[in-house]
């Protein structure tokens, strides 16, 4: 019996290697915003680049350097419901693959589509397209890949967004004996929310 059942997903797997993407702020910008002319701080700094970075897309699943990214399905949905993907901004995407006798099987990209939006997306079939009915019974048979995030480089970021993370940057940054790159409850009250709010 299967006891598999369509459940929109709720996680991804970044696929990227973080360690070679761009920043979401360059450097140079965050000395010029904190007015340190000095090079003896660039590797601290840089770190807390990463951090606000990670703690940014964390809190509303918002990308803001492009990643890619994998999610699983155990089974299509109907027709008429899309396939919500649980990161934002979407830029792509890459397939959708399932698994049929064992060998991993692409789902045409003629058969669907995906609405642009800042929030989350859906991809949706077109008219007169249907999902594969038959596919193998296991866990994760479906596997769809994406990309996301506002843009390869810092300049594809809105100013909004790059200028609360400077400012939560300069919070830490003078407040490092208080508050380190480890302990991001701190400036919880009033930057998380004005970081958020417009974007979650």
């Amino acid at each position: 019996m299967n006891n598999f059942y369509f459940q929109q997903p709720i996680s991804s797997i970044l696929v990227s290697d973080f360690s070679q993407l761009a920043l979401a702020l360059s450097l140079s910008d965050v000395k010029t915003h904190l007015r340190v002319d000095f090079n003896e701080d660039d590797v601290y700094l840089t770190n807390l680049i990463k951090t606000v970075t990670l703690r940014f897309e964390k809190i509303t699943n918002k990308d803001l350097i492009t990643k890619t990214y994998k999610t699983f399905l155990d089974l299509f949905p109907i027709s008429s419901i899309p396939i919500t993907i649980p990161r934002s901004k979407v830029q792509s995407i890459i397939s959708i693959q399932y698994y049929l006798n064992n060998v991993l099987t692409t789902f045409d990209s003629s058969n669907y589509y995906f609405d642009e939006s800042n929030n989350l997306s859906n991809i949706y079939l077109y008219e007169n397209k249907y999902f594969p009915e038959s596919i193998d019974y296991r866990k994760n048979c479906i596997t769809i890949n994406y990309t996301s995030g506002f843009g390869s480089t810092t300049s594809s970021i809105p100013f909004d967004i790059k200028q609360m993370l400077m400012e939560y940057i300069a919070y830490l940054y003078k407040n490092r004996g208080d508050s380190s790159c480890d302990n991001m409850n701190i400036p919880l009250g009033y930057f998380i929310t004005q970081i958020t709010n417009p974007f979650s």
